[in-house]
C-alpha cells in the first residue's frame, strides 16, 4: 500500500485516517465514508476503503487546480468554514475538472472496485434555488413542523443557485464516466432531518431517476439499489 506522496505531521487527520484504515483491514472489517480533504482519494481507495460518499475527494482528485485547491483547504484545517470547503472542494474542482486526469483516476478506483455514492439528489433543493417546486413540496405532509422550519431556514439562507446548477451539472456528468469506466456505483439518499427537502423512502426513487440522467441505463440504475449492494 504506498502512501508515499502524503506528508503527515504529529496527530494529523492522515494518520488518523491511516490508523483506521490499518486497524480495519487487520480485523477483516469493511470502512466506508467521506474521503478527508487532506487524503487524495486514491490513496484512501488503496488503503481499502470500501466506498466513497458523495464525490468528497474524487471530484477534487479529478481537478487540474487539486494540488492548490487541497492546500488551501490544509491550511483552514479543522477550521475551515463548511462554505469554503464546499466552494474548493466541489464548486471550484467540478470547474476545473480535467478528463485526461481523471480517466486514469477512474480507472484506479474501478480496479480496486472502490464504491462511489453520489447521493445527487440532496443537491437539487440548492440546484432550483429552493423555488416552489421543492418548497411546496406535497410530501412534506409527512415532515414534522419542527423539521420543516428548519428547512425553510436553511431555503432563505441558500444563495448562488447557478453555480451550484453548473457544479451538479458537471458532478452529474463525472457519475456517467465513472459508470462507463467500471467504477461501481450505490444509489444513496442522505435522507435526514437536517439534509433540507429529502425525504426518506421517496428520495431513493429520486436517485434512481437521476443516476439515469446522469448516465447510467435504467436497468443499471435499479442495480445501483439491488444487486449491487449484495455484492458490495
Amino acid at each position: 500500500m504506498a502512501l508515499t506522496s502524503l506528508r503527515f505531521t504529529p496527530g494529523s487527520r492522515e494518520i488518523r485516517f491511516l490508523g483506521i484504515a490499518g486497524e480495519a483491514n487487520k480485523l477483516k472489517i469493511p470502512f466506508a465514508g467521506h474521503v478527508p480533504f487532506s487524503v487524495p482519494a486514491l490513496e484512501a481507495s488503496d488503503a481499502g476503503m470500501k466506498s466513497m460518499e458523495h464525490l468528497h475527494g474524487v471530484v477534487l482528485s479529478c481537478s487540474a487546480r487539486e494540488d492548490e485547491l487541497r492546500s488551501e483547504m490544509l491550511k483552514g484545517g479543522a477550521n475551515l468554514p463548511g462554505d469554503d470547503r464546499l466552494r474548493l472542494e466541489m464548486h471550484e474542482a467540478a470547474a476545473s475538472y480535467d478528463d485526461r486526469k481523471a480517466a486514469p483516476i477512474f480507472a484506479h478506483l474501478a480496479k480496486n472496485k472502490t464504491w462511489q455514492v453520489p447521493t445527487l439528489v440532496v443537491r437539487v433543493p440548492y440546484v432550483q434555488s429552493f423555488d416552489t417546486r421543492i418548497t411546496t413540496d406535497p410530501r412534506l405532509k409527512y415532515i414534522p413542523p419542527s423539521a420543516q422550519q428548519r428547512w425553510t431556514e436553511e431555503a432563505k439562507s441558500s444563495t448562488d443557485g447557478a453555480t451550484t446548477a453548473k457544479t451538479f451539472e458537471k458532478q452529474s456528468q463525472i457519475v456517467g464516466v465513472m459508470q462507463r469506466a467500471g467504477v461501481p456505483i450505490l444509489a444513496g439518499t442522505d435522507a435526514a432531518w437536517y439534509q433540507p427537502y429529502t425525504y426518506a423512502g421517496f428520495s431513493l426513487h429520486d436517485e434512481l431517476a437521476l443516476l439515469v440522467r446522469a448516465g447510467l441505463t435504467p436497468m443499471e440504475s435499479l442495480q445501483t439499489a439491488t444487486i449491487n449492494p449484495r455484492v458490495s
